[in-house]
């Protein structure tokens, strides 16, 4: 077995047994409570278990089919002779293990975290390029900007989140794939808590738009971004939220939209180096 993280709610220990392609579920004094397989996924039953991640009524398992870890190449050529593996994260019902669907991951997902109910993806965009950290939203994707995790040539071996509701860490351990890898554990912040921005209003040029920001423990600021092609092409004026755990709403007023166009309203928040954006909501003028 490997990866054993705790749920959250039934403090039950979560363990993920390779060789047999499944994730078993224990109480806290040891007992068994049931397996699952994954066959129930889009993807179907796991063939390679990686690690798993569990939060608040939701599990979160990374599955891998072949090596996703580095090409086999000919040792003589070099030429590369089995293209790195693929991964991808599936959700599941922390009450029952029942399949919620996969994670839309844009990398190659190697070792996962949740941080205050987000899930936190580290993995590899390519080969020989720099691993990155990715936030997640439920399924979506919240970029805590395009964090580099070490230099290139090295690849994500495991992650864990660690400290208290107000200030948590991120501890990152990186493995060498050929001379020049960063070989050690760095240390992250999650960053804020953000969530989809609500918006309301909505008139042919205008909307008012409202969420949610959580500090974590170090001083934030906060603004809207929107644009009708789905990036933060606009902004609104950055808001101070303070320096507590607890979350601050925020608000703005837009205007000067162009009519009947859809526009992408998302939220940003940075505290210190670590920046998040939350997944978009689309709204038509």
């Amino acid at each position: 077995g490997l990866a054993l993280p705790v749920d959250p709610d039934s403090q039950d220990l979560l363990v993920a047994d390779r060789a047999k392609g499944r994730v078993s579920r224990y109480t806290s004094s040891g007992a068994f409570v049931r397996s699952f397989d994954g066959s129930d996924t889009p993807g179907g039953a796991f063939t390679g278990l990686l690690d798993i991640a569990a939060g608040s009524s939701t599990t979160y398992v990374v599955d891998a089919t072949g090596n996703p870890y580095w090409p086999v190449s000919d040792p003589f050529s070099r030429s590369v002779v089995e293209k790195p593996g693929t991964t991808r994260i599936e959700r599941f019902n922390a009450l029952d293990d029942a399949s919620l669907g996969s994670v839309n991951a844009t990398d190659t997902p190697l070792a996962v975290a949740v941080a205050r109910d987000r899930l936190l993806s580290v993995g590899n965009a390519g080969w020989h390029t720099t691993p990155r950290l990715t936030a997640y939203t439920g399924t979506e994707r919240g970029a805590i900007g395009d964090f580099p995790i070490a230099a290139a040539a090295s690849t994500v071996t495991g992650a864990a989140v660690d400290g208290g509701l107000s200030s948590r860490r991120l501890y990152v351990a990186t493995g060498s794939t050929s001379y020049g890898g960063f070989i050690g554990v760095q240390v992250f912040t999650p960053g804020p808590g953000v969530e989809r921005p609500a918006v309301s209003a909505v008139g042919p040029r205008t909307v008012h738009l409202a969420g949610t920001v959580n500090p974590d423990g170090s001083q934030t600021s906060a603004h809207f971004g929107y644009s009708p092609d789905g990036t933060n092409g606009s902004t609104t004026p950055s808001t101070d939220v303070g320096a507590g755990s607890s979350d601050v709403a925020i608000s703005a007023d837009v205007t000067g939209l162009r009519p009947n166009t859809a526009y992408s309203f998302r939220m940003a928040a940075a505290n210190g180096p670590t920046g998040v954006t939350s997944p978009s909501t689309v709204v038509t003028t």
